[in-house]
C-alpha cells in the first residue's frame, strides 16, 4: 500500500512544477487518474482505508493500514484542489480522513492521541532478506506515530482545509 502512497504522492507533487506543455505532463496525469480509480477498487467501502497489501484486503492477517490511506488522502485532496482529479475525489478524500480520525486515532492509557497500525518499515532486497511475499507484508512490525503516516495525514489536512474556503 505505501509503495502505492509514495508513487501516486510523487506523481501529484511534481505536477505542481512540471509545464503543461512539458510533453510527460499528458503522460503523469493520465497515470494518476488511472492509479487513483483503479487503488479505490481495493478501498474498504464502510471505513474507507485501504489494507497493507492492497490487493488481499479479505486475507487472513492483512489489516487497514494507516500511512497508505494517510497518503492516498492527501493525493486525492490536493488533486481535486489542482483539477488533476475531478471533484468527487475531494469528497472522497473527506471521508477517508473521517475513516481514520474514527478507526486509527487512539487515546493511551496517558491520554495522548496516537496514530495506530502504521507499517514502521518494508520494502525489498537487503539483508536481512525482505522477499516482498504476502507473508513478509503482513509480519512486518505495526507501530503508531510513525512519520509516513503523521506527515501525509497533516498534508491531507491542509489539502481538506484549502478545498473547504
Amino acid at each position: 500500500g505505501r509503495a502505492m502512497g509514495w508513487y501516486l504522492m510523487a506523481m501529484v507533487d511534481v505536477l505542481d512544477y512540471m509545464p503543461q506543455d512539458h510533453p510527460g505532463y499528458k503522460k503523469i496525469l493520465a497515470m494518476l487518474k488511472r492509479s487513483a480509480k483503479n487503488i479505490q477498487k481495493y478501498q474498504d467501502p464502510k471505513t474507507h482505508l485501504w489494507y497493507q497489501v492492497l490487493d488481499k484486503p479479505g486475507e487472513e492477517g492483512n489489516y487497514q493500514e494507516t500511512t497508505c490511506s494517510a497518503m492516498f488522502c492527501y493525493v486525492f485532496a490536493k488533486a481535486a484542489n489542482r483539477g488533476y482529479l475531478p471533484k468527487k475525489y475531494f469528497i472522497e478524500a473527506e471521508r477517508i480522513f473521517d475513516g481514520i480520525v474514527s478507526e486509527k486515532l487512539k487515546k493511551d492509557e496517558k491520554g495522548y492521541w496516537n496514530l495506530v497500525d502504521c507499517c514502521s518499515v518494508a520494502g525489498l532486497g537487503g539483508k536481512p532478506y525482505r522477499s516482498g511475499t504476502y507473508e513478509y507484508y503482513i509480519n512486518e512490525r505495526i507501530g503508531s506515530n510513525d512519520p509516513k503516516g503523521v506527515g501525509p495525514l497533516m498534508f491531507a489536512a491542509l489539502e481538506l482545509g484549502k478545498g473547504r474556503f
